[in-house]
């Protein structure tokens, strides 16, 4: 991942946990997007899942500071409605 692009590099972690979170791995996922945000600490998409993540945890508060910080025209509507979905 060091070797790519600043877009491909967020993308590479934000997938790594979507891929967790679409097999099922609920706690792998949190942790490859705890490991994402670290990385790429200004990623929308990333803050985002994240945030989900916290949600489906309970810890709501987490969950909703990470939400505030994301600037949804920078996060597409699409997204936020297929991730909803």
């Amino acid at each position: 991942p060091s070797k790519l692009s600043e877009k491909d590099r967020e993308s590479y972690f934000h997938l790594r946990g979507i891929i967790s979170f679409q097999k099922g791995d609920r706690a792998e996922a949190l942790c490859r997007f705890e490991e994402a945000i670290k990385e790429c600490p200004e990623s929308q998409n990333i803050k985002f899942s994240l945030g989900q993540e916290y949600e489906w945890l309970g810890k709501t508060e987490s969950a909703f500071k990470l939400f505030d910080q994301c600037s949804f025209p920078k996060l597409p509507s699409s997204y936020c409605l297929a991730m909803s979905r």
